[in-house]
């Protein structure tokens, strides 16, 4: 995901010719989002901190729904956004990261000069493209996961051997331990 991501949102932010473009993606809980990948034309706007506007980021990520506002200043529905205000926000898109029917995050993408109007089909293309990188990221962590269990599947078969016979006990995990130490000299 680390490594995917960062390309994704750099791809993104190309195409659209964005200001700026950041993947959020849900914590554990299910509710709080954190930036995985962020692209910004100003590096004043880079940070810890993603300065985006949060009220149109949770209606993607919160609510699933794809937004577009070519005028969130005087947009009612983001009024309250002090982000749109502090960046000068002239137009943004974000659209919900899913992947069978579950919100994973969001995507979101603005302009800050240059673009003056976001057409319908930068908000279809954009949350067509939250749709793969929700696939994307369910795909990983499954990889992830079978890795994981191939591994403790491993583990319990050589614990299940070494039981058996108090010679070979320990024999797996010293073999296990010399063989990432030669990793280690070979540099992999």
């Amino acid at each position: 995901i680390d490594v995917i991501l960062p390309r994704v949102v750099q791809l993104v932010a190309e195409h659209f010719k964005s200001d700026a473009a950041v993947i959020f993606l849900h914590l554990g809980d299910g509710k709080s989002l954190k930036a995985r990948a962020a692209w910004f034309r100003d590096p004043a706007r880079k940070g810890e901190e993603f300065p985006v506007s949060r009220t149109i980021l949770d209606k993607a990520a919160v609510e699933g729904a794809s937004v577009l506002t070519n005028d969130p200043e005087a947009d009612q529905r983001f009024s309250a956004s002090q982000s749109i205000c502090q960046y000068h926000i002239r137009c943004a898109i974000t659209a919900p990261v899913q992947a069978m029917k579950k919100i994973l995050g969001a995507v979101y993408m603005d302009y800050t000069s240059g673009k003056e109007r976001c057409q319908e089909n930068d908000l279809d293309l954009l949350t067509a493209s939250g749709k793969q990188v929700g696939v994307a990221v369910e795909r990983i962590k499954l990889e992830e996961e079978l890795s994981r269990l191939s591994l403790n599947s491993m583990r319990a078969l050589a614990a299940a051997i070494e039981a058996k016979d108090e010679y070979t006990k320990g024999h797996s995990d010293r073999v296990a331990q010399i063989c990432v130490l030669i990793g280690r000299q070979l540099g992999q």
